[in-house]
């Protein structure tokens, strides 16, 4: 097994959770600041506007899965064959429930302390309990939101301004974690490369 460069998937794994993040803000704010030039431009194609966010979240969670999936295998390819955790597991924990609250995290800080070469492989890190932490919140109020709503439009518009903040709180750790790694796996195995990546 050879260690692959993570950049391919890093990079356009960033910019699309940044345009995931600032989706809903953006589409919020234009609303709010010229209502009229909205709803004579946007409003009418509301639904290809959704199809495309629809279609660039998958595409970024393929991404991510990919990611994922090359980091963890850098970590084999570099000898590290002792982990709790395979790279196709850091994968399909996010699919187990009730795990899916706390094995995620636990995968991710252990790739993110090996990728760092920080041992024991357990020990906390703050930006990942940020990541985790608004990752959960937001989750939770996906759900809360969906089920509270119903036909209340003036409620499902305070809701829509939470999600999009939430999006965006939720893009800046996960891209931060994305860098951090990435660096972190090209210092660990090509010291040269990790000056390239900006």
């Amino acid at each position: 097994m050879r260690f692959r460069d993570l950049r391919p998937l890093a990079v356009p794994l960033i910019m699309l959770a940044a345009i995931n993040g600032l989706w809903e803000p953006v589409i919020f704010g234009w609303a709010a600041a010229s209502p009229d030039h909205f709803n004579a431009n946007v409003a009418p194609n509301s639904n290809m506007i959704d199809d495309c966010r629809t279609a660039l979240f998958i595409l970024m969670v393929l991404l991510f899965i990919g990611w994922l999936y090359q980091a963890g295998r850098n970590l084999v390819a570099a000898g590290y064959d002792d982990l709790e955790f395979t790279p196709a597991s850091r994968i399909w924990w996010f699919a187990v429930p009730v795990a899916a609250l706390f094995v995620p995290f636990q995968a991710r800080r252990e790739l993110w302390n090996v990728s760092h070469g920080i041992f024991p492989h357990d020990r906390d890190h703050a930006l990942l309990y940020g990541w985790w932490a608004l990752h959960l919140i937001k989750s939770f109020a996906a759900v809360a939101f969906a089920f509270a709503v119903g036909s209340n439009s003036a409620f499902a518009a305070g809701q829509w301004w939470m999600t999009g903040t939430l999006d965006l709180a939720v893009a800046v750790p996960s891209i931060l974690v994305v860098i951090g790694i990435t660096r972190a796996q090209m210092r660990f195995r090509h010291p040269t490369l990790a000056e390239d990546f900006t």
